[in-house]
């Protein structure tokens, strides 16, 4: 009897032992990531990482030389390269306009493999801009002129990932192989990404850090450590993504990314509303920045604000309406132009989004409009042929789920349901509640 009484004993123990472990793992998982104290100093401060002025100099300077020297090709190359850099900082579409204008003059001037570099740049713009045919089309120009070019196979593989032509990039990263590369270690890992294998990506990044801190390249060091940090925050390691952020800014980067990355944080994990908004209020100040207007408009759905949804939506229209950005932005327009029930319009855009990249998440897009319009069937259709089984993304999972459950099949959408559910870090909490809410019917 007494040894029945201490076996009850340490079995209650062991139970409560494991209750215990199990609150505190929740506790940990809701703790809070973010502090106001850690960033608010670079709220303060302009954030171009090369002055404007200075900038602008180096511009002036070559583009002076060319007034002089009308077909100084040399300088429309150096001219070019700073525009597309200031491009990337400000978000001007006026600069990479430039950029490329001047990039296809200079190779009116050259002949050959000279050409080469021009069009790895044209087709780095195109990507920029999201013109993604064009960006394959750049780079095919310059495979045809030397198809083993390293720099080339990996500006291909670029073009290809963001056309969906998957198979091609995976066989030219085959053939670019170089394990000691930065430039080879991050496309490896964007691949490993694309097939789910989130370990194996963060190890190549990681790695790909480490040479750049080994050879002191500090803007590609820079940039690896910034997304890295979104990867920390997409396997779950909340506390690790959030001091890579501060780490890229206490290191003297102006990175915008890292403050996005720090609302985002803010906002999806511990839910303060008000601190994300400061952030990417602050954002807006700096930079051209549209996107930032949706996750305005997201945290306003959370916070149940129809009118402040409605205007940060509105103010993300007005800023894509110009041509350019209207492509940049195409998905995203797709979605609202559907919203507002104009869905044959919305049917044709996202029509050109797939000529554009034929993507898992562009053939989505065609059919969430088509499940907006009724057509069950159409959109069926298209989820099974061209999205589950080809992306890991938890956003498109979600989406794919809803349409499953509009078609009846609530089996396969509770599966998928809850596969997005284990990223809910990425979803953000207004997709969290609605896939909850959804898994109860």
């Amino acid at each position: 009897m007494k040894k029945i009484v201490i076996l009850l004993i340490l079995l209650v123990a062991a139970v409560w032992a494991l209750f215990q472990w199990q609150v505190t793992k929740v506790e940990s998982l809701s703790e809070t990531i973010t502090h106001r104290q850690d960033y608010t100093r670079y709220l303060k401060q302009n954030y171009e990482p090369e002055p404007s002025e200075k900038l602008d100099a180096e511009i002036t300077f070559w583009l002076d030389k060319l007034d002089k020297q009308p077909e100084g090709f040399l300088y429309m190359e150096k001219a070019a390269a700073l525009l597309s850099r200031k491009y990337k900082l400000l978000g001007n579409l006026k600069d990479i306009q430039l950029s490329d204008s001047l990039l296809h003059k200079a190779n009116t001037f050259l002949k050959g493999k000279k050409k080469i570099n021009n069009y790895l740049l044209l087709s780095a713009n195109a990507i920029g801009q999201h013109r993604f045919q064009q960006a394959k089309s750049y780079v095919e120009k310059a495979l045809n002129l030397e198809p083993f070019n390293f720099s080339t196979m990996l500006m291909a593989f670029d073009a290809y990932m963001e056309t969906g032509a998957f198979e091609p990039a995976e066989n030219l990263l085959k053939h670019a192989y170089a394990p000691t590369s930065f430039d080879y270690l991050i496309r490896a890992a964007k691949f490993q990404d694309h097939q789910g294998n989130l370990d194996s990506a963060l190890f190549l990044m990681e790695k790909a850090q480490a040479i750049a801190a080994q050879k002191g390249l500090k803007d590609k060091y820079l940039w690896v450590k910034t997304n890295l940090g979104d990867m920390y925050g997409h396997a779950g390691q909340f506390e690790k993504s959030y001091h890579t952020y501060l780490e890229v800014l206490d290191e003297g980067a102006h990175s915008l990314h890292a403050m996005k990355g720090i609302a985002w944080l803010a906002f999806s994990h511990d839910l303060k509303t008000d601190d994300a908004k400061e952030i990417l209020s602050f954002i807006l100040t700096q930079r051209k920045s549209p996107d930032v207007y949706l996750t305005l408009a997201e945290i306003a759905e959370f916070e149940n604000d129809r009118k402040e949804r409605a205007k940060q939506l509105a103010l993300f229209e007005k800023e894509t309406y110009e041509p350019g950005y209207f492509e940049m932005y195409r998905p995203s327009r797709v979605a609202l132009v559907a919203e507002e029930e104009d869905v044959q319009t919305a049917i044709a855009l996202a029509q050109d989004e797939i000529n554009n990249r034929s993507t898992p998440s562009a053939y989505l897009l065609l059919a969430r409009t088509y499940a907006r319009g009724q057509m069950f069937d159409k959109a069926l259709a298209i989820v099974e042929n061209h999205v589950v089984g080809e992306t890991f993304e938890p956003s498109l999972l979600y989406q794919s789920a809803l349409i499953y459950q509009s078609a009846g099949l609530k089996h396969q959408a509770e599966q998928l349901f809850e596969e997005a559910l284990q990223s809910s870090f990425e979803l953000g909490p207004v997709v969290v509640q609605n896939i909850r809410l959804q898994l109860t019917k």
